[in-house]
């Protein structure tokens, strides 16, 4: 079955997410199934980073699937592919590149509309399920002043059919999800470092635990997910959980 041809549709949820995982908990589901509400009302992103999301107006879903194929070393490679496929996405409404902030947030220029959790389960050394939790900001107007977020919305100036949106982005998650199969990572990586935001700029970096600041330059991110960074002419390996960056 391919991504999102089983669906199942709910008026509200606290998070597509934590459902998903509690339904799987109870009963198999096919390969590709997508959760899909139009008011979540404790969205997470990163870190326990809450997305929020106003009711009917974005796409707030999870797809469950089950990427045996993918050895455990290169399960960094299932967030690439989906970046680039939510990207994609974007990229066919507002006519333009759109970019991707390491480690899962999608930009229109230096503003977030679209954000991804991926959650996986692993046993001994197989990946049994992925979750994919994704938000796309579409017809939502206004944002709390502590976000930098935009929506098609606001770009386009226009209200989009969230029913459009969604089969777009199923259509391109599975056209990139095939690419996976096929374990075509060093395609993947190319779309994916083609649209890394602050590749080879110079920017500005903060260490999480103690705050110290530093300047230097994204060269890339790797295929567990590091993201390497040239300071001063050395190179140095961050985890997300240690280090972000300022646009």
């Amino acid at each position: 079955m391919g991504i999102g041809s089983f669906r199942i549709q709910l008026d509200k949820l606290t998070s597509t997410n934590e459902f998903a995982i509690k339904l799987l908990k109870k009963v198999a589901l096919p390969d590709g199934t997508i959760i899909d509400t139009q008011h979540q009302t404790r969205g997470k992103g990163q870190l326990n980073a809450r997305w929020i999301a106003e009711p009917h107006n974005n796409i707030t879903s999870s797809i469950i699937i089950y990427p045996h194929f993918l050895p455990l070393d290169k399960i960094y490679y299932l967030n690439k592919a989906i970046c680039v496929g939510v990207a994609w996405c974007i990229e066919e409404f507002v006519g333009r590149r759109v970019f991707i902030k390491w480690p899962n947030d999608v930009y229109v220029q230096n503003t977030k509309i679209a954000g991804l959790l991926i959650q996986n389960s692993i046993m001994g050394r197989s990946l049994q399920h992925s979750i994919l939790g994704i938000g796309i900001n579409i017809n939502q107007s206004t944002f709390p002043k502590s976000f930098s977020a935009c929506s098609l919305k606001t770009i386009l100036k226009e209200n989009i059919s969230r029913y459009e949106v969604m089969e777009k982005l199923l259509n391109y998650l599975q056209k990139v999800y095939n690419e996976l199969c096929l374990h075509s990572f060093q395609q993947i990586d190319r779309w994916y470092h083609e649209r890394l935001l602050g590749l080879n700029s110079d920017l500005l970096f903060q260490q999480l635990d103690t705050q110290k600041q530093f300047n230097g330059k994204i060269i890339m991110v790797d295929k567990l997910g590091k993201i390497h960074i040239n300071v001063d002419g050395i190179v140095k390996i961050y985890v997300s959980k240690e280090i972000e960056f300022f646009l």
